[in-house]
């Protein structure tokens, strides 16, 4: 089930980038699904910093540890965006 999931996740996420790529596509078209997945990963990186700080009472290190996972995420993502040219004009 598992496996199943991450196909269909694959293709949708894989199928927004290569939209994204595309000149043929309208820019209107294009910069809706670049803040659809911007929002995508900025979701995901907020639940685990969510997750970090929720947990930093309880756990310190685990918290702090999270913390820096999503710190690590955030700074991959800005360097993806970056070396990708999606922002060029």
């Amino acid at each position: 089930m598992e496996f199943i999931v991450e196909i269909i996740f694959e293709c949708i996420l894989e199928g927004m980038l290569q939209i994204c790529y595309s000149q043929r596509i309208p820019k209107v078209i294009r910069y809706f699904f670049m803040v659809l997945i911007a929002l995508f990963f900025a979701s995901v990186i907020g639940m685990i910093a969510f997750l970090g700080i929720f947990l930093w009472n309880e756990n310190i290190l685990l918290g702090i540890f999270l913390i820096a996972i999503a710190l690590f995420l955030l700074w991959g993502c800005i360097v993806k965006v970056i070396k990708s040219g999606l922002l060029k004009r």
